[in-house]
């Protein structure tokens, strides 16, 4: 009988309890949807259109614009703000506590926090200047773009060969693209088709709200341009938090479906697929396995395959 009464009060138990994860996770996503509908969106359309004047006339007293041919002004634009990773964030937070590290930063995901300033929906970019490591042959690789730190400070090499003003860990292409429109028409591509962008930092409940709302945020021709993507994506695949429409499998195809349908020129993407959940004691090692397989890796397969021959380089990875 005693045995019998323990193993009612143990069942009792964890009937109470996945009520409980229910509910939490029923009020944190009322929570989640709630914030995410104030992001700050791009209008639906221009008040006027972009239209790029006559060159002969408006940049009469341009030599820039007059005497370069335009190939030779769009290897200016590359070398200008080409051909690098650039992070690019959303997020609800305090602003950042400025300081002599890594983007001006001050270092550490709390020590960079300026908790007098109110929390409201911020854009943060830089260069990324993650650390470099050395093989056992002497050859210098970057770390994995996973194990970037760059939003906090941390690992990266701009402490030794960037300009004491850290002006090397921006891109810096606002003033040009705003000082006319020839130079905006001409620059934006540039911008958007030759770096990689490395969308979001890791965010504990979920993918980072950039991502998942970049449809809104970037005009369509802007996410067109883009060839080379960096995501990092949390969401839960074992067990009951699988099903959780912010954090489980729900989210995840959901953003697959984004990659699909509004970044049709992608050649390189990379995706880190991260969990908070991975230890569940109700599921055997073939189980884990399994649910690996039916939720993250054969989804990723149908995107590389929607995509096909135009991807020179994809990975994905659970570190």
């Amino acid at each position: 009988m005693r045995q019998l009464k323990q193993w009612i009060e143990t069942r009792l138990r964890d009937h109470h309890q996945s009520d409980d994860d229910g509910k939490r996770s029923s009020d944190r996503n009322v929570v989640v949807e709630d914030l995410l509908s104030t992001i700050p969106k791009r209008p639906s359309s221009r008040p006027r259109a972009l239209t790029v004047c006559d060159s002969a006339v408006a940049h009469r007293g341009s030599r820039f614009f007059t005497m370069l041919p335009p190939s030779i002004r769009e290897e200016v634009y590359r070398s200008l703000f080409g051909h690098r990773t650039i992070h690019l964030d959303l997020r609800y937070d305090h602003a950042d506590q400025m300081g002599a590290r890594h983007a001006n930063l001050g270092g550490g995901p709390h020590s960079t926090k300026d908790t007098s300033t109110p929390k409201r929906w911020r854009w943060w970019s830089c260069v990324c200047h993650r650390m470099q490591k050395e093989l056992d042959d002497g050859q210098l690789v970057v770390l994995d773009f996973w194990l970037d730190r760059c939003r906090w400070a941390e690992q990266t090499y701009c402490q030794w060969s960037a300009s004491p003003d850290r002006s090397d860990c921006f891109v810096w292409a606002l003033g040009w693209l705003l000082s006319c429109r020839q130079a905006y028409s001409e620059g934006i591509c540039i911008l958007y088709s030759t770096n990689t962008f490395h969308l979001g930092e890791q965010h504990r409940d979920g993918p980072p709200p950039l991502f998942r709302n970049v449809e809104s945020l970037l005009l369509p021709q802007r996410l067109a341009s883009m060839r080379s993507l960096e995501l990092i994506w949390n969401f839960d695949h074992f067990g009951r938090k699988s099903t959780d429409r912010e954090t489980g499998k729900p989210v995840f195809e959901t953003l697959l479906d984004i990659l699909t349908s509004s970044l049709p020129n992608l050649r390189d993407v990379r995706i880190a697929v991260q969990t908070q959940n991975y230890y569940q004691p109700q599921e055997s090692g073939e189980e884990a396995e399994e649910s690996l397989l039916s939720t993250v890796i054969s989804p990723m397969d149908q995107m590389v395959g929607h995509f096909g021959t135009q991807l020179r380089r994809h990975g994905h990875t659970t570190p």
